[in-house]
């Protein structure tokens, strides 16, 4: 679970787009049982408020919001993109394209929601998150002093369990066993 509450680490393309499909599944599970448990007060009108549905939206958005930034933040961390930078920027993106369709309405695509343009950056940004390759090797910055001493081989004394160290830097490329991950 600590997958899903934090914004550091890494997840690789297959753990993104699992994760991000359960967590939508989730989330609309939950909507969708929050709504059904509000509805029998309200079956004589056929629909229930819209007061009800903006309440369950207020609460349940905040939350996938949340979880989604957080497995974003790690997938571009995991391709080798400053998180913070890239989230930023397309919300940026997002945020000008919104703008730019409300002041020029004859590019507004059919939905209302922005620009084609607003679209494309969407699309691309996605695409990326799902088939942008990872990083080879971890990042530093991202490794505890103690444990970036035992990536360079350091003595038995500084590694947190007095075991052995590895003698391979763990920025240096993996073994080539001719099995896992193909290079180029």
């Amino acid at each position: 679970m600590g997958i899903l509450f934090g914004f550091a680490g890494r997840i690789g393309r297959l753990e993104y787009f699992l994760l991000s499909l359960g967590l939508a599944f989730v989330m609309t599970l939950i909507v969708f049982v929050m709504i059904g448990t509000m509805m029998p007060s309200h079956r004589v009108a056929g629909a229930p408020p819209t007061g009800m549905i903006l309440a369950i939206v207020a609460v349940t958005a905040p939350i996938f919001l949340y979880f989604s930034l957080a497995l974003q933040a790690k997938r571009f961390r995991d391709m080798g993109w400053n998180a913070m930078l890239s989230i930023c920027g397309w919300i940026g993106a997002v945020v000008l394209d919104k703008l730019f369709a409300l002041l020029v309405p004859a590019l507004a695509s059919a939905t209302g929601g922005g620009t084609m343009v607003g679209g494309l950056i969407n699309l691309a940004m996605c695409a990326c998150l799902l088939f942008w390759p990872s990083q080879s090797g971890v990042d530093n910055f991202e490794l505890s002093p103690a444990l970036r001493e035992l990536g360079r081989g350091g003595s038995k004394a500084s590694t947190p369990s007095g075991g052995a160290t590895r003698s391979r830097d763990w920025n240096s490329a993996p073994a080539s066993s001719g099995f896992g991950r193909r290079t180029l």
